[in-house]
């Protein structure tokens, strides 16, 4: 409640061993709220139910190319975009 910014999911790719043994630990600590914005990915497929492909990166099977956020964050805040990420 006292971060300025607001999620409305955090998309989690092949989470590691170590990365599962934090979870565990801090996900009794979470609201119910943000578990349920928490979302593992095991496969890039079930990304794509999420985000665009062309929001996502060549390296997850997507159509983004480049990594550099202000191109990135730009084309995820075209009005087109934002309604697709708002869900």
């Amino acid at each position: 409640e006292c971060f300025p910014g607001r999620f409305k999911g955090i998309h989690i790719m092949n989470m590691s061993r170590a990365f599962q043994l934090a979870y565990a630990v801090v996900y009794p600590f979470l609201s119910e709220k943000l578990k349920k914005r928490i979302i593992f990915h095991d496969k890039y497929e079930s990304l794509q139910n999420y985000l665009p492909k062309n929001l996502i990166p060549v390296d997850f099977n997507g159509e983004l190319k480049e990594y550099d956020t202000i191109p990135w964050l730009r084309n995820a805040l075209k009005s087109e975009n934002l309604e697709r990420l708002a869900h």
